[in-house]
């Protein structure tokens, strides 16, 4: 299962690469499914999601992150995803400047799954 799942998070890579970045994330959650402690496929989803830039997708880019900093993976990795998150904040307060609170209520359901 860990070879599967390290395919899935290199072809999301490789669809980072190309911008398809709906096709990433896609990728980078079925590689989750099978490994959800996969920290590329992790980071990778949350490049896509970020792109995409989506308020909902930006809450989801923030869970992942997170759970790479409190799970400590690797210390690039952490330090990599404080850098993103830094600027995950900043496209998310653009997307959502009246503060819904509806999109707050969808990031607790995120770190549910």
């Amino acid at each position: 299962m860990q070879q599967v799942a390290n395919v899935l998070s290199n072809k999301a890579e490789c669809y980072l690469r190309l911008k398809q970045h709906e096709d990433a994330g896609d990728a980078a959650t079925a590689a989750l499914l099978l490994d959800n402690s996969h920290e590329k496929s992790r980071m990778r989803r949350a490049k896509a999601e970020m792109a995409i830039a989506g308020a909902s997708y930006l809450i989801q880019a923030q869970v992942d992150l997170q759970e790479i900093v409190d799970e400590r993976h690797s210390s690039t990795g952490v330090k990599q995803a404080k850098q993103i998150l830094t600027m995950e904040k900043s496209i998310f307060q653009k997307a959502n400047p009246d503060g819904d609170w509806r999109l707050y209520i969808r990031m607790i359901k995120a770190t549910c799954w």
